[in-house]
């Protein structure tokens, strides 16, 4: 079980409307678990000292150290996850944010889960793993859904990382992805890639899909 508390340091946000967004969490906790198998949960807190040492945090504030980022999930010097989330007073941009970075914390708390991608750009001497990050491919507002009125982030099936496709199968909670690995428009996925030459060379890509088009960056 993955505990988030949820911690708004902005005053613009009132208690009704972190009541509504946790309901709309935790149900999507639910949906989490029956077809991806984490188990999450959200609470509400005043404060980080008010907050039980088996949760982590999210918090919501009015800037956040990633300038470019609207939210990211990430582990501070004593390995233990947090979520910083910008306020945005475009309450489905919010929740969007709070929603993406919330599933991905239950299902990669420390960010340290990696899936392998079999013929990375087809270089037999590059070796590439997938970062464990269920949200960011399906991360568009076009391809999200909503929960009592609270908009939530779309995410990836645990077989969207599978090498080949299999009839019937569902590779994301709403059926977008007809098949594994596929990247949805205004979506991305991160790789660590390794040199089978030399092991020591690490380098991360991202491959974005931009009005059709994949691009590839490292």
């Amino acid at each position: 079980m993955v505990n988030i508390g949820i911690i708004s340091q902005v005053s613009a946000l009132d208690r009704s409307a972190l009541l509504k967004i946790r309901d709309a969490l935790n149900i999507q906790a639910d949906q989490l678990m029956k077809i991806n198998g984490y188990e999450g949960h959200y609470e509400i807190f005043d404060s980080v000292s008010s907050m039980p040492d088996n949760y982590y945090p999210m918090y919501i504030k009015s800037e956040i150290d990633q300038a470019e980022l609207n939210g990211y999930h990430w582990v501070d010097e004593q390995n233990k996850p947090y979520i910083d989330v910008r306020y945005n007073s475009d309450f489905d941009a919010l929740t969007l944010t709070m929603s993406h970075e919330g599933i991905e914390t239950i299902a990669n708390p420390r960010v340290d889960k990696f899936l392998k991608a079999d013929n990375f750009l087809n270089e037999p001497n590059l070796e590439g793993q997938f970062f464990f990050e269920i949200a960011d491919i399906t991360q568009s507002k076009e391809f999200a859904y909503r929960i009592n009125g609270v908009l939530v982030s779309n995410f990836v099936t645990n077989n969207w990382y599978d090498a080949a496709k299999i009839p019937g199968q569902k590779y994301d909670y709403l059926g977008y992805c007809t098949e594994p690995r596929q990247l949805l428009e205004g979506g991305y996925k991160s790789l660590k890639v390794t040199d089978k030459r030399n092991p020591s060379l690490v380098e991360y890509w991202q491959a974005f899909k931009q009005k059709g088009v994949i691009v590839w960056k490292n």
